[in-house]
C-alpha cells in the first residue's frame, strides 16, 4: 500500500471528488479525515495531526490560499498539496512561492497524486525526528541559530520559562561543535551551595587534586544552568575564566588553560538582577554574546504532538514494549492544554500515561488524571464498558467537531451507517445536526 501510514486531511467541498479521495486514500493504507468545506478544515487543523493536506484551491466559503495563509500562520506546518483546474494554475504557482508543497491539475492520474504526496511526506521515522528540537517555526528558526554560531566558540545564553527545553538546546549545540567524545559538563548553579560552589566549578589542590567541571570540560562544553544564582563573589572568577581562558584551582598557584566552550541558561530576566545590583553587567555582555530566547510550550502548539509521540517512543525503547499511541481526542487535549510545566510537564504525562494505559491507546483520562482541587494524582481501575462507552463518546463528538456538526460526514468518517450514529449519539446524549 502506497500511503500506509500516513495521515491525511482532505478539504474538498464536491462530494463525489471529497469521497472519492477518502475511499482510495484510505485502500492505500492511509488515515484519512474528510472536511467538506474550508472553515471544517480549518477549525480542525489544529487537533487532526495530519502529515499532509489535499486541499482544493476553489471552495465554497473560502478559497485554498486563505487556508494555507491561516494554516501557515499559527495552526499547521503540515505540507499542503493543492488541486486545481487549469484556470487557475497561477495561484497554484503563487500558492508554491509562499511555501506550499505541491499541486496536481484536474482531472489527474492517481499514480501521480500517490507520488506527489510520498514525496512530500518522509517515512515514519523520519517524520519523528523532522527539525532535531521541533517542527514549530519558533524551534526552527531556533536550530538554524544554533547550527550558524556551532563553528564558532562564542558564549551562548539560552533564556526561557522553567522546562522549556533550554538543556536540550545546549546538548543539540554540544553536539554540533564539539569532537567526538568531548565532555559535556553540566552545573546546575543553584542546587550547588555557595560555599562549595567554587571548589566544584575549579577544582582545588590540597589536600589532594580535585579537578573542577571547568577542567574536565575541556575540549567540550561547559554548561551553567542558572547563571543568574551564580554568587557575587564568584561572578569575577566566571568573567577571568571568559576573557584570559585560565583559571587557577583553590590553593594553586599555576593558572590552568581553559579550552571549551561556555553556555548559560536562565529561567529569570538577568537584566532585572542587574538593576538589583545582584548581577555584574561586564559579566552579563560576556556570557550574552548570542542571547536566544526559547518560547514556552503553549506559543509552539505544533510542537506538542511531535513531542509527545518522540516522548512515547523513548519509553517504548526503555520497556521493550511496541510503543503506544494517542488516541485523537488524547491529541485534542493535549494541544488545548496551557503547559505551565512546558515539555518538562507533557514529559512527565506521557512516561506516566504510557505506564498506565489501559491498552495500544492512550486517552485523555490516562494523562490528565489531577483531580478538581486536588493537584496530586489518582488513578482507578474502571470497568471495560465504561471505558469503551467514554472512548466511544470522546470519538463521536471529535467527529462532529471535525465535520462542524454534519451527522451524515461524521458518520461517514467513523466508518458506521447515519442511522447507527444517531443511535449511538442518543445512548451518549450527545446533540448534533444534519446537514444535506
Amino acid at each position: 500500500m502506497q500511503l500506509e501510514g500516513l495521515k491525511i486531511g482532505i478539504i474538498e467541498d464536491d462530494p463525489i471528488m471529497g469521497e472519492s479521495l477518502a475511499q482510495v486514500f484510505t485502500l492505500e493504507g492511509a488515515d484519512v479525515i474528510w472536511w467538506a468545506s474550508g472553515a471544517e478544515g480549518l477549525n480542525a487543523l489544529p487537533y487532526a495531526n495530519r502529515d499532509i493536506i489535499v486541499c482544493d484551491i476553489r471552495l465554497p466559503d473560502m478559497n485554498g490560499e486563505q487556508i494555507f495563509d491561516e494554516a501557515r500562520r499559527y495552526r499547521s506546518v503540515a505540507p499542503f498539496l493543492f488541486m486545481t483546474a487549469y484556470g487557475d494554475v497561477e495561484q497554484a504557482v503563487g500558492l508554491l512561492k509562499k511555501g506550499a508543497g505541491d499541486y496536481v491539475t484536474k482531472p489527474f492520474e492517481l499514480e501521480d497524486l500517490f507520488h506527489r504526496i510520498t514525496a512530500l511526506v518522509p517515512d515514519k521515522e523520519l517524520r519523528l525526528t523532522k527539525g532535531m528540537l521541533g517542527p514549530s517555526a519558533a524551534m526552527l528558526e531556533i536550530e538554524s541559530t544554533l547550527k550558524r554560531v556551532s563553528g564558532a566558540p562564542m558564549p551562548v545564553l539560552l533564556t526561557g520559562q522553567t522546562g522549556v527545553g533550554k538543556e536540550v538546546c545546549a546538548h543539540f549545540l554540544h553536539d554540533l561543535s564539539a569532537k567526538d567524545a568531548a565532555p559535556f559538563m553540566a552545573v546546575n548553579c543553584a542546587a550547588i551551595p555557595e560555599n562549595a560552589m567554587e571548589m566544584e566549578l575549579f577544582g582545588t589542590e590540597q589536600p589532594q587534586l580535585h579537578q573542577g567541571y571547568a577542567e574536565r570540560a575541556q575540549k567540550g562544553t561547559l554548561y551553567l544552568d542558572g547563571i543568574g544564582d551564580l554568587s557575587l563573589g564568584l561572578q569575577p572568577k566566571l568573567l577571568r575564566l571568559l576573557e584570559e581562558e585560565t583559571f587557577f584551582r583553590i590553593g594553586g598557584h599555576e593558572p590552568v588553560h581553559f579550552d571549551a566552550r561556555i553556555i548559560c541558561s536562565s529561567s529569570i530576566d538577568i537584566r532585572t538582577l542587574l538593576e538589583e545590583d545582584r548581577f555584574r553587567e561586564d559579566l552579563f555582555y560576556r556570557i550574552n554574546t548570542v542571547s536566544i530566547d526559547i518560547p514556552p510550550l503553549r506559543e509552539r502548539v505544533d510542537d506538542i504532538i511531535w513531542l509527545a509521540e518522540r516522548f512515547l517512543h523513548e519509553a517504548a525503547a526503555l520497556s521493550g514494549n511496541a510503543p503506544k499511541e494517542l488516541s485523537s481526542g488524547a491529541e485534542e487535549r493535549l494541544v488545548d492544554h496551557s503547559w505551565p510545566g512546558n515539555v518538562r510537564e507533557l514529559r512527565n504525562r506521557i512516561e506516566r500515561a504510557n505506564s498506565l494505559a489501559l491498552n495500544r491507546y492512550i486517552l485523555p483520562e490516562d494523562l490528565f488524571t489531577d483531580r478538581p482541587g486536588d493537584r496530586s494524582f489518582d488513578y482507578k481501575v474502571a470497568k471495560l464498558s465504561v471505558v469503551r462507552d467514554a472512548a466511544e463518546k470522546r470519538q463521536i463528538e471529535l467527529a462532529l467537531k471535525a465535520r462542524g456538526g454534519n451527522v451524515s460526514l461524521a458518520a461517514q468518517t467513523l466508518g458506521i451507517s447515519r442511522t447507527t450514529m444517531w443511535e449511538k449519539m442518543l445512548k451518549h446524549g450527545i446533540k448534533g445536526r444534519a446537514k444535506d
